[in-house]
């Protein structure tokens, strides 16, 4: 009981860290971070609590104060790993990828087995876009750890970005073998199986990963397309809408059911108005997107309004990312 802990020891900082990480553990961060805060003021070179009070000030995305709590433990204890890998985390939380890849390398240094600490930075590598360190760190984690599933999916992921689509294929595969309940990885094999034009297969997983997650839009708007290239339309349209219920901000899905609707070669699925207003809802979420504005013309020439079309296409072609544009859908 920590209130007759306190009672008695009025004075011992370890007592409120401990009741600090109880409130942390039950999500309370304003609690905890009150008991961090005493703790400091009774032991005000108690590094443990800045690295719990930043924490829970992480906890409540609050990512300034968390790093302030965790530089102060490193300067207290300049050997501690927690203090480097948890101001990681928030650095890459707050999309400083340079500072967190600093941060896990001090991890690696003090500690060449940490595992954790190998695959956050080669998330952080992704995020630069640097597929090749990105595959080394994860490869490296899953040598420490040949179990490690999220390291063979986010592996996949870097082999994705360098276009070996049998790479990034065979680690999507292992790590569904390790974790067969990762909508996640369901999903993104099923993309390769897309890429690969392998339709029905990327069906059977995407809908594993709708299974598994019965509201994740990415994996019904992914479906949509492959029963798009199947020429099912009415599926389409129908996992298209489900997506958009579930995410209405989603401007590729859309982008691809005003696609459909304006272009589709079966004339009951045809329907100009209702794309005109999709095609707009993609390009009022992402204006930049040249392949959304060619959707809103096929929309208007659809509907009649050739006009409107051929000025949307002439955009579209003085538009700079034109040639670099994946393209209407």
């Amino acid at each position: 009981d920590y209130t007759e802990a306190m009672r008695l020891n009025p004075n011992d900082a370890t007592i409120f860290n401990s009741r600090g990480n109880t409130w942390s553990i039950q999500n309370d961060y304003d609690k905890a971070i009150a008991d961090y805060t005493e703790a400091i003021r009774l032991d005000p070179i108690y590094s443990t609590a800045y690295i719990n009070r930043g924490n829970a000030w992480h906890g409540k995305k609050e990512y300034d104060k968390a790093i302030a709590d965790y530089t102060k433990a490193i300067r207290l204890d300049p050997k501690n790993v927690a203090a480097y890998y948890n101001r990681g985390i928030a650095w890459s939380d707050q999309k400083e990828h340079d500072k967190a890849v600093e941060d896990y390398n001090e991890v690696i240094r003090l500690d060449p087995k940490n595992v954790a600490a190998y695959y956050n930075r080669g998330n952080a590598w992704i995020a630069k876009k640097d597929y090749d360190k990105a595959i080394a760190d994860f490869t490296d984690a899953i040598r420490i750890n040949p179990k490690h599933a999220s390291a063979y999916l986010s592996r996949g992921f870097a082999w994705s970005g360098k276009r070996n689509r049998d790479k990034a294929f065979a680690d999507y595969s292992e790590a569904i073998r390790l974790n067969p309940k990762d909508a996640y990885a369901r999903l993104h094999r099923g993309i390769a199986w897309y890429i690969k034009n392998d339709y029905d297969k990327a069906i059977a997983d995407y809908n594993e990963a709708i299974r598994l997650d019965p509201k994740n839009a990415v994996a019904l708007s992914a479906r949509g397309d492959a029963w798009h290239e199947k020429k099912e339309y009415g599926k389409a349209i129908a996992d298209y809408n489900e997506a958009l219920r579930l995410n209405p901000k989603n401007a590729y899905c859309y982008n691809s059911r005003a696609w459909l609707w304006a272009t589709c070669p079966v004339a009951k699925y045809r329907d100009g108005k209702n794309a005109v207003e999709s095609a707009r809802k993609a390009l009022e979420i992402n204006e930049t997107k040249t392949g959304y504005k060619e959707t809103l013309a096929a929309a208007y020439a659809e509907v009649g309004d050739f006009e409107g079309a051929v000025r949307l296409q002439e955009q579209a072609l003085q538009d700079p990312q034109f040639r670099n544009d994946e393209g209407s859908r």
